[in-house]
């Protein structure tokens, strides 16, 4: 499983590596399934999905690996599919979609495999397209990694994870990239693949071994947190996302599943076969996590199916 994406009516939609969609009624403890459908127009177009979004009126969006994007009505059960067409100018650049966002102003983000970054707006159907920069010398273009993950934060900036923290600049459709001060002297590399407001001044930032604070206003990284347990053999956690529960604690996934106080100070570390039978994952590959509405915590892993953790 890739992606989990929690609805209002009580069930994660799930994304897995050539079986198309799992719905999971988390009451009764059932699977519906979602089928690779190339024959129907309206039908799901790829088997692989790797991101899975649920937007404010409750429509979903899916990220294919070969299929583009994938819009669902819920009312209807039918998808409509925006994919790469050479002979449409309107069509998205590629139709390989690593991650999928969408912004206040109805702005659909798009992370695109090997191509860059393309920008639709909903309402006037005008695309953006940001290829990755051919030179070092181009300070402002888009960095050569595929982003995995876009954040509007209070402000209307919007931040993007592409191994380093990045910020879109609007007015002149430029990039902004920041690395952690080389005076910091971190242990490990800082890579940047997950981001999360935690106040109006600053951001949560999943950065490999690190879970690091961002400063809104400096513009600039103020601490950096890593999992180093007192145990030299004992597994390590690595962050490349983040979710905040109902009670404040944070969640990360990656490597384990990690929990950590509002403080950011590490409480838990879960991963295979560390702990009873109630506390281990079935595996260490951690690649997505929600909250239910009664404070479980589910986590959809790469290879060990769906786990649920009572805090």
């Amino acid at each position: 499983m890739i992606a989990l994406e929690d609805t209002e009516d009580g069930k994660f939609w799930l994304s897995t590596i050539n079986n198309g969609i799992d719905i999971f009624d988390i009451e009764t403890k059932t699977f519906n399934h979602i089928y690779q459908n190339s024959n129907n127009p309206s039908g799901l177009h790829d088997d692989r999905i790797y991101e899975i979004l649920l937007d404010a009126n409750e429509t979903i969006w899916m990220g294919g690996y070969t299929s583009g994007v994938h819009k669902l009505d819920r009312g209807k059960q039918k998808f409509s599919i925006l994919k790469y067409n050479p002979s449409i100018k309107k069509s998205i650049s590629s139709s390989s979609v690593r991650s999928v966002y969408l912004d206040s102003k109805d702005n659909i983000w798009m992370g695109l495999d090997y191509t860059g970054l393309d920008i639709i707006n909903r309402k006037t159907q005008t695309r953006s397209t940001f290829n990755y920069r051919k030179t070092a010398e181009d300070s402002t273009g888009l960095r050569w990694y595929t982003p995995s993950q876009f954040l509007e934060d209070s402000r209307g900036n919007i931040w993007i994870a592409q191994g380093f923290l990045g910020l879109f600049h609007a007015p002149d459709s430029t990039f902004r990239y920041f690395k952690p001060n080389p005076k910091d002297s971190l242990k490990y590399n800082h890579n940047v693949m997950g981001v999360l407001q935690l106040d109006n001044k600053s951001l949560l930032v999943a950065a490999g071994a690190y879970l690091s604070v961002f400063d809104l206003n400096n513009k600039s990284y103020s601490s950096h947190h890593a999992h180093s347990p007192k145990d030299t053999t004992a597994k390590v956690l690595y962050f490349s996302k983040i979710i905040k529960d109902s009670k404040g604690n944070f969640w990360t996934i990656g490597n384990g599943l990690g929990k950590t106080d509002s403080s950011l100070n590490i409480i838990g570390a879960y991963f295979k076969d560390s702990g009873t039978k109630n506390t281990f994952l079935s595996h260490n590959n951690t690649m997505s996590a929600r909250e239910d509405k009664d404070g479980n915590i589910w986590v959809a892993t790469y290879g060990g199916g769906l786990n649920k953790m009572d805090p």
